[in-house]
């Protein structure tokens, strides 16, 4: 295995990949990097076409945990968001309620002076 690594022997690795002789668990990175830069060269059937069928469903997935990670924060962040101008919503129409029960109140308060002056 690491002489045909080193004498970039591919046909001499990928006999030696399918055949099960070396732990591919153990070489897995290095049969990936391999690959990668022989890739014309290397046959991929057998093991090493597993290899890399694992490779890329790990690298999927770790793009998805990613996207989704940062799905979830623009979430809570869009949330955050609409609630504060909901809040601030709420706090307007308050606001206006009570400025227009005041203005209320101080009508009544003067109509009720102006009939006490009229009697």
């Amino acid at each position: 295995y690491k002489s045909s690594i080193k004498y970039e022997d591919s046909k001499f690795f990928s006999i030696i990949i399918n055949t099960g002789l070396i732990d591919t668990k153990k070489y897995k990175s290095e049969i990936i990097n391999y690959y990668m830069s022989h890739r014309d060269e290397v046959e991929t059937n057998g093991i090493i076409q597993t290899i890399l069928d694992e490779d890329v469903k790990a690298r999927e997935s770790k793009k998805r945990f990613i996207y989704l990670g940062l799905t979830k924060a623009k979430l809570q962040q869009a949330k955050i968001k609409r609630l504060r101008e909901q809040d601030k919503l709420k706090q307007v129409a308050i606001q206006k309620s009570l400025e227009k029960e005041l203005a209320d109140k101080k009508r009544k308060i003067r109509e009720e002076q102006v009939k006490q002056l009229s009697k």
